[in-house]
């Protein structure tokens, strides 16, 4: 989306096909540009590299499907992990969760939950999920 007007739209078009030939010759050429590994960014690394696997190891049993559910299946369809399935009349899940709540936000009836008990209060609805 650009957000200038006639001339500004072309300097800025220009800027980026600058910066993406720029980017196109460092790659060909091996080179490697890191923006953001500062201090900062190195330590969130760490702080995340060493709780994520924390939970979802903890997520592993922690996958609740209430009574609300309808088996409409829409959760199975989005997980990305397969860890949700259809059997016997019922959505089981196999222990593989990753967290990445698709299922929690594709539910229509807000039935599933990770970690905590109870309903799902908001979905998350935004440009990028399609929630048909």
């Amino acid at each position: 989306m650009l957000y200038f007007s006639g001339t500004g739209n072309s300097k800025y078009i220009a800027n980026a096909e600058q910066k993406m030939q720029s980017v196109c010759r460092n790659i060909a050429n091996g080179i490697v540009k890191k923006k953001g590994f500062n201090a900062i960014s190195r330590l969130l690394g760490l702080v995340q590299g060493s709780f994520v696997p924390m939970l979802e190891k903890n997520a592993l049993d922690k996958v609740r499907i209430n009574d609300d559910c309808t088996k409409c299946r829409l959760c199975v369809s989005v997980c990305p992990m397969n860890n949700l399935e259809y059997q016997d009349e019922k959505i089981v899940h196999k222990s593989n969760c990753t967290v990445c709540y698709r299922c929690i936000n594709k539910c229509p009836e807000k039935a599933i939950t990770v970690f905590f008990p109870g309903k799902v209060k908001d979905q998350y609805k935004g440009p990028f999920f399609n929630a048909d």
